[in-house]
């Protein structure tokens, strides 16, 4: 059920690739981005640590997970103070109530900043931060939050006798998506003693070639023996923020619904934030869908005859008010 998502993102120029955790020794190297979407089994011990290992370099993890998910995924991000509670959010202004319709986010985040439209979520949870074990270093933000007028139903869907506001619900706005961001320390490379030594200097002319010995850094060596250019902004700096975006909701991604308001806009905000291209963050234009109209053979006899028939109709008219126009006369 993810089949428009994915077109949309290898239309942007991002490659997207299937992985099984469980059969996995650890993580690609060449992923950039996790994206977890309604697991339906439970997390296993190993899962988790091999996600945690990836996080601690630095690793971006996008998690979508609603209601239905396992209990080991709805802790899966209490070492930095936030769970997912075992819950759903009733939109009573919305039928069903149990689909909720946002437009409460937070500007000060780029996922969703200058983001107006209308946000569709059938059976949501909410976010319950901080909890015990907060990690001090990480930095937690709400950016998507449920309306007012909501409140929560505890338990499972299926066992709640009535969606009627008790004294016992929690009222909104609840929090629904969270980034979670931490600096993770560079790793320190242990100096040789080689590297102590002092380094030549770099002379105003190259020299000449010898083979593959020593190259002055400010050159570089090919056919032409011409002068490598340095980028103006200088080398690219090392990526060592991790970054957690956590929505308790996974089916608003689904081919059914992706499309409704802003579904499809939230999410490819979210894969640029942490892809790092803030440029294409936004609201994109509708796609304009060619129509096809395809009619039966047997309809299409008789759309043929009803026009006949119809065109009949109006030259007959047109004959009798002639007529009746020169009898006047």
């Amino acid at each position: 059920g993810l089949s428009t998502v994915r077109a949309r993102l290898n239309d942007s120029a991002y490659e997207t690739k299937e992985v099984t955790l469980a059969t996995l020794e650890r993580m690609p190297p060449d992923c950039e981005s996790l994206v977890i979407v309604g697991p339906k089994g439970d997390a296993t011990e190993r899962e988790l640590q091999m996600i945690r290992d990836y996080m601690a370099h630095a690793g971006k993890v996008i998690a979508l997970l609603g209601p239905g998910v396992g209990p080991s995924w709805k802790k899966f991000a209490a070492p930095y103070g936030v769970e997912i509670r075992n819950d759903i959010i009733i939109d009573p202004r919305v039928q069903p109530p149990i689909v909720i319709a946002i437009r409460n986010f937070a500007q000060e985040v780029d996922i969703t900043k200058g983001f107006n439209r209308l946000i569709v979520m059938p059976e949501v949870s909410s976010v319950q931060l901080p909890i015990q074990g907060l990690d001090p270093d990480a930095k937690i933000r709400t950016f998507i939050s449920s309306e007012s007028h909501t409140y929560t139903k505890g338990g499972d869907l299926k066992l709640i006798k009535t969606l009627k506001p008790t004294v016992s619900d929690l009222k909104g706005p609840l929090a629904v998506g969270v980034l979670i961001t931490k600096d993770i320390a560079a790793p320190k490379v242990p100096e040789t003693e080689k590297s102590k030594e002092a380094k030549p200097t770099t002379p105003d002319v190259p020299p000449a070639k010898q083979g593959f010995n020593w190259i002055p850094s400010a050159y570089a060596q090919d056919e032409h023996d011409h002068a490598a250019e340095v980028p103006k902004d200088g080398p690219k700096k090392v990526d060592n923020e991790m970054m957690l975006v956590l929505i308790s909701n996974h089916t608003f991604v689904a081919n059914s619904i992706v499309n409704q308001g802003g579904n499809l806009d939230l999410f490819l905000n979210t894969i640029n934030f942490v892809m790092k291209d803030q440029d294409l963050i936004g609201i994109r234009p509708r796609e304009i869908r060619q129509a096809t109209l395809e009619i039966p053979p047997e309809r299409s006899r008789m759309v043929r005859a009803t026009i006949m028939l119809m065109a009949l109709t109006f030259l007959l008219l047109g004959i009798r008010a002639g007529h009746r126009r020169r009898s006047a006369i």
